[in-house]
């Protein structure tokens, strides 16, 4: 027999169940259910019942509202910014959708630990998913978790490309920055909207659902997989809400091309979707080119979508490399040609039509969106972030200096200018009687996030007369602490 604390704790674990796993409360009543609390309890108790479940679901609610409004209040009280990140979920379509649109805050606390708090779950669907709603019902959840200053105390607001969260988040206060993977998603998808392209890519869709519906042609692609030391894998599914999720599709097709081509000369048996979807030899090509061409943006999205470290001093940095490798310029390298792994190098003018065409507009939209549409704020935001990171080729903004450099000359000079007014409006000496760390956290001023990271400098630096000059740049361990104040962008 479980005491009353022992049967709480085992009831607080289902209820977390049930929320995360997405089920519904009626769950409670199952058999399948209470299989689980048994098990969970050792088989001393069956859970609670319908009503409990929701009253504890209902106080665990309360606690999280209670940390997040603490966090804030932190933060509000430390004269620290938060950003305010948003996310939108929704199931099913039409009048009968269901959404919820996500806020989290996000910044740091006293002890230099990056969090992230949930500030509201909107339901967004039908009629509610306005930008107005939005707006208001955001300013009334900050609000109702004692954060007054909702509009020039956020640091940013960074939402997907959608023309309603432009509209709800960026016009007031400290505007709105669109979330980095998915304007990369926006500027894949210019590249994969060719005509060509996207046709050979719905093939290669069929042709790996073939053979991951079939058990049959699964273990024959097994065999052939042996034969000829390729992986011993499964073929990746693309899914269309994820543009990167095509690319490890295309990636997995060129690792099997040989046990594929095999399995081609059988095929008889496989069907008449499969012979529709087969790939000739320049649906090959163009997966082959497409995937090689796509490799960095790749890998740039898996870079900005980190959660564990600050991702905003990187947005200039990868967006620059990625935008130089897309240059008609830039010759492409395809690891995957043959079944000998050779390395070939193709000049842009040697690429299929399709390639070069979705090269140049996925070139053109990020420009439009990195160089010549970036809001000043922005701009000045992300500069500064990228001159906090102590790594080669951030600090001092050292990555607009490279030879291949696409951004304006003029932005080492305005990043470093922004930098050198924050810093001077805000350093100011440290009381020797405290530690760096408390009271820096005091004299962080509200009208700039930057201003925690300035007065958390050692107090013997000051002594010695630090100037923008001498900081500037300087690897501490501050400094490699300073762009925790960015949120991930």
């Amino acid at each position: 027999m479980l005491s009353g604390v022992d049967k709480l704790a085992v009831d607080v674990l289902g209820v977390k169940w049930l929320v995360q796993d997405a089920r519904p409360f009626a769950t409670t009543a199952s058999p399948s259910f209470k299989l689980y609390m048994g098990a969970a309890s050792g088989g001393k108790y069956e859970g609670a019942c319908y009503a409990t479940n929701k009253s504890i679901c209902a106080k665990l609610a309360e606690e999280a509202k209670a940390k997040s409004s603490a966090f804030l209040q932190e933060l509000q009280d430390s004269g620290i910014k938060p950003c305010l990140v948003g996310d939108c979920w929704s199931e099913g379509g039409g009048k009968d959708a269901m959404g919820l649109f996500a806020v989290t805050a996000q910044g740091i606390d006293k002890d230099w630990n990056l969090k992230s708090v949930l500030v509201a779950a909107l339901p967004c669907g039908g009629d509610s998913h306005t930008a107005d709603f939005l707006d208001t019902a955001t300013d009334a959840a900050m609000e109702k978790l004692g954060f007054t200053n909702h509009v020039d105390g956020v640091m940013i607001k960074v939402a997907d490309n959608a023309s309603v969260n432009k509209k709800a988040w960026g016009v007031e206060g400290s505007g709105m920055l669109g979330c980095g993977p998915h304007t990369l998603q926006l500027a894949a998808g210019k590249f994969l909207s060719v005509s060509e392209i996207e046709r050979t890519l719905s093939k290669g869709s069929g042709v790996v659902g073939h053979f991951n519906r079939s058990t049959q042609a699964k273990a024959k692609l097994r065999e052939l997989q042996k034969q000829v030391n390729a992986p011993q894998e499964n073929l990746e599914q693309h899914v269309k809400t994820r543009w990167n999720a095509g690319q490890k599709m295309c990636e997995s097709l060129v690792r099997n091309k040989t046990p594929i081509l095999l399995f081609d000369v059988v095929a008889d048996s496989a069907g008449e979707v499969y012979k529709f979807n087969k790939l000739n030899t320049i649906d090959w090509d163009l997966i082959e080119e497409t995937t090689a061409c796509l490799k960095m943006a790749s890998n740039a999205t898996q870079m900005l979508e980190g959660s564990k470290y600050p991702t905003s001093s990187l947005v200039f940095p990868v967006m620059g490399m990625l935008m130089a490798d897309l240059s008609p310029s830039k010759e492409v390298i395809l690891t995957f040609r043959d079944e000998q792994d050779v390395r070939y190098k193709l000049a842009s003018d040697q690429l299929l039509e399709p390639v070069r065409q979705g090269r140049a507009a996925m070139l053109e939209d990020l420009q439009n969106r990195y160089i010549l549409n970036v809001p000043q704020n922005v701009k000045e935001l992300l500069l500064i972030a990228t001159i906090l990171d102590p790594r080669e080729g951030f600090k001092d903004l050292a990555f607009l200096s490279e030879a291949d450099c696409v951004f304006p000359s003029s932005w080492k000079t305005f990043g470093k200018n922004a930098f050198e007014r924050n810093f001077d409006i805000h350093y100011s000496p440290l009381p020797k009687q405290s530690s760096a760390s408390e009271s820096g956290m005091r004299m962080m001023s509200t009208s700039s996030g930057i201003s925690g990271i300035s007065s958390s400098i050692a107090p013997r630096q000051k002594e010695v007369g630090v100037t923008f000059s001498s900081f500037f740049g300087k690897k501490t361990r501050c400094v490699a602490k300073a762009n925790v104040y960015n949120a991930n962008f």
